[in-house]
């Protein structure tokens, strides 16, 4: 890990560590169970469709009601994915793993070796 300063002494930086380290963490388990909740909801709604679909070949009978829940289900899920595709996925996913580099510094320094200064400023 590049460091731009010389870590000479390591215990005030523990705070500041601990600190990025546990919130970092709390993001992650936050942005993981909203990642698993948005996935469960759209195989939900991918199950509603293929339950839709079967009543349609099994029944044969044309039914403006079935077809208009099969409609709205299909935008349901078609506004989810055009909420997390693309550019917007990509920046969430590299900004929870950004603090990582302190967690490392923090193993590295609590290990009892004494850190050498990676980059002294003049």
């Amino acid at each position: 890990v590049w460091i731009p300063w010389n870590m000479k002494e390591f215990w005030p930086y523990v705070a500041g560590m601990l600190f990025t380290t546990l919130l970092s963490i709390s993001i992650c388990v936050c942005y993981t169970s909203y990642i698993v909740f948005l996935f469960t909801l759209t195989f939900e709604l991918s199950g509603f469709i293929k339950v839709i679909q079967t009543r349609l070949e099994t029944t044969g009978t044309i039914d403006r009601n079935t077809y208009r829940q099969h409609v709205i289900i299909m935008q349901m899920i078609q506004t989810c994915n055009a909420i997390y595709s693309g550019q917007l996925y990509f920046e969430t996913l590299v900004s929870s793993l950004q603090p990582c580099g302190f967690g490392y510094t923090l193993i590295k320094n609590s290990e009892g070796t004494p850190s050498k200064p990676h980059f002294d400023l003049l």
